[in-house]
């Protein structure tokens, strides 16, 4: 786990903007080398998901789950529908969340935390 904080508007968040695209456009880069020469040239330590999620203000962890959970089906649209199927049967973002860190190797990106509660809840 990384942290970057500091001052409101200096940029933060665009620096870690740049190396989240760069790492989803290298392992893309990746797989295409792979599928095409049949080589695997990485690590294996790459990342298999990726979310960048917006911090709700006031601070509210379903809503926060609900949005990294949209961002990792973004480019799914069985998976989109599913969820959405959950939603509606009730099922909780949170735990639904927590499974889907638990399965995949994931980069996850949480902008604008304010709090070291807001965090104690995430972890």
């Amino acid at each position: 786990m990384t942290s970057v904080w500091g001052i409101a508007g200096i940029g933060k968040s665009i620096v870690v903007r740049s190396v989240y695209c760069h790492l989803m456009l290298v392992e893309q880069w990746l797989k295409y080398r792979e599928h095409q020469v049949h080589v695997l040239v990485w690590n294996r330590q790459n990342f298999t998901m990726y979310s960048w999620a917006d911090v709700p203000h006031p601070f509210n962890l379903t809503d926060l789950s609900w949005r990294l959970l949209r961002d990792f089906y973004s480019d799914d649209l069985d998976a989109k529908s599913t969820a959405a199927i959950g939603i509606m049967e009730g099922q909780d973002p949170i735990q639904e969340c927590r499974r889907y860190l638990r399965e995949h190797r994931c980069l996850v990106v949480i902008d604008g935390l304010r709090s070291k509660d807001d965090w104690e809840l995430i972890k």
